[in-house]
């Protein structure tokens, strides 16, 4: 039998090296046009190309049919008791549902994140010592915040397409985050993401009912963050957080990643279901997307 390669955490290598927050300064935080955070070589390089190289086969993560662009997530929950997710991974996943990450994210967000919370019940006096469980696992009665670290990805592209257009994630989510884990031999265009925010002639009462999935009328770019091996996205969730995702050019490649999450106990904020406002502009822009395609 083969020898097999020491892990990274076998090989000495402190904590902080092993998390996506290791690299932190506050030069990495920007608080417009919501608090995020952006980290490039994230982690050790021996890490990221071992987490690469051992990325799971799609069985082990039950992947049956792949559709063009389509989304998967393996939660920390399954990977955490599968054996067959390779070790490293289970180390990875394991330290980023860790009380010690959520400290590192409260010492990273800081006030934008105790802010955050401000509006959660029961309230979290002090997001040091909150509870921290894994989604899936704990119950509301167990924890004060719940996390998840995801192996995830987008399937293949057989014809142009963005995986998810603007939206705003679920309000009961306090933090999200993006590990990338590129394939070096994948040049494909797009499978950014772009961070948007509202235009400055919305209101915020106005927000919750202009919103909806997709929506391009009342957002505009900010910036966009390269879909780069070895590179983190974080930020707070409101209804502020507005991004998407680029088209992707077809290609063989899958989009790989590491998904992060934070959950609350209660919903932080929410949009209308029945958003008449939003329906009625969606049509509109269904109508114009379909002329601009005839034209």
């Amino acid at each position: 039998m083969a020898r097999r390669e020491a892990l990274p955490l076998e090989r000495g290598l402190a904590m902080s090296e092993f998390s996506v927050l290791g690299r932190f300064t506050t030069s990495h935080l920007r608080t417009e046009p919501f608090p995020h955070i952006h980290i490039e070589n994230a982690v050790p390089e021996e890490i990221a190309n071992q987490l690469l190289e051992e990325y799971p086969p799609q069985e082990v993560l039950g992947l049956r049919r792949l559709q063009n662009n389509a989304r998967w997530s393996y939660s920390a929950s399954k990977s955490l008791q599968n054996n067959a997710i390779p070790e490293i991974w289970r180390q990875f996943v394991s330290y980023h549902v860790s009380t010690s990450f959520w400290k590192e994210l409260v010492e990273a967000f800081g006030e934008s994140l105790e802010n955050s919370l401000l509006g959660a019940q029961p309230t979290i006096r002090d997001p040091r010592a909150a509870r921290v469980g894994t989604r899936g696992i704990e119950d509301d009665m167990a924890a004060d915040v719940f996390m998840d670290a995801q192996i995830s990805g987008n399937t293949p592209v057989t014809r142009r397409t963005s995986v998810r257009g603007t939206h705003v994630d679920a309000g009961d989510k306090l933090v999200s985050g993006l590990f990338y884990l590129r394939n070096p031999d994948d040049k494909t265009e797009g499978g950014n993401l772009e961070i948007q925010r509202w235009r400055s002639v919305v209101p915020r009462f106005l927000k919750p009912h202009l919103y909806y999935e997709g929506m391009r009328d009342v957002v505009r770019t900010h910036c966009l963050i390269p879909y780069r091996h070895n590179s983190v996205i974080l930020f707070i969730n409101s209804l502020d957080a507005l991004h998407a995702v680029t088209p992707r050019a077809v290609t063989s490649f899958p989009r790989l990643f590491l998904n992060l999450a934070v959950e609350t106990v209660d919903q932080r904020y929410a949009v209308p279901k029945v958003n008449l406002l939003g329906r009625g502009r969606r049509k509109l822009q269904s109508i114009l997307l379909s002329d601009d395609i005839a034209k």
